[in-house]
């Protein structure tokens, strides 16, 4: 459950980084008062990516279990839209 935990933060941890880039980046050319939110939403990603290093094993072996069911997935669509 760790490792799942850890791994979809880290993926969805990328909107917010996302929009903290975006906020700094706002903050530094209109001199709005935004920078510091902005790099809090960063710091999400930098802390999850932190987490996904210090449990690299873990996180590994759910990164395989999630790689397994994508292609199961996208095997199911494939054959649903006729494409096998």
């Amino acid at each position: 459950m760790k490792a799942k935990i850890i791994l979809y933060g880290w993926v969805f941890s990328l909107l917010p980084m996302m929009a903290g880039i975006g906020t700094m980046e706002w903050a530094m050319e209109t001199g709005d008062r935004v920078f510091i939110p902005g790099l809090l939403l960063f710091m999400i990603f930098v802390l999850f990516s932190y987490l996904v290093i210090k449990n690299k094993d873990i996180v590994d072996e759910e990164v395989k279990r999630f790689d397994l069911c994508f292609d199961r997935v996208f095997k199911k669509i494939n054959r649903w839209l006729g494409i096998d």
